[in-house]
């Protein structure tokens, strides 16, 4: 190997080291090794970084690059959820029920059903967002509805 791509790799290197620090400055400070949640928000980070990417320099078909925007946005919206666990919130909204207790003692059959109804959406939404993370299945249309994690560049 040239010793003039080496050095040419090295400072690309380090010249998006710094440029990724900046990016992520916020998630890798709040970030803690111990709790996935921070995880979700790094990835949540690259998604939007990404989606930004597509939407203001994609040179791909329009119609292909919208349908990859809205999946990202969604998943986007989905790692939100899940990172800062929105679910009772959502769950009162779906429901039209206000959760009221604070107590463990408290807890009203009107409550228990809001928790139930927010376990449930937890767990739709989680599978919804690794059905567009993981795309279809199908070789020769993989990517063409927007989903599938390996088909998002650009």
């Amino acid at each position: 190997m040239n010793l003039k791509f080496k050095i040419q790799d090295i400072r690309l290197g380090i010249k998006y080291f710094f440029i990724n620090l900046w990016l992520f400055r916020k998630e890798l400070c709040d970030f803690r090794p111990w709790d996935g949640i921070y995880t979700l928000d790094l990835m949540k980070k690259s998604l939007e970084v990404l989606c930004n990417t597509i939407e203001k320099h994609g040179t791909e078909i329009d119609d292909i690059r919208f349908k990859k925007i809205k999946k990202i946005k969604r998943a986007i919206e989905l790692l939100e959820y899940h990172a800062h666990g929105d679910f009772i919130e959502l769950a009162e909204k779906q429901s039209g029920v206000q959760c009221k207790t604070i107590l463990h003692s408290e807890i009203t059959k009107q409550d228990r059903e809001v928790y139930k109804l927010a376990d449930k959406i937890e767990d739709e939404t989680w599978e919804e967002l690794f059905i567009i993370l993981k795309g279809e299945l199908d070789i020769d249309y993989y990517g063409q509805d927007g989903t599938g994690l390996k088909a998002w560049w650009d």
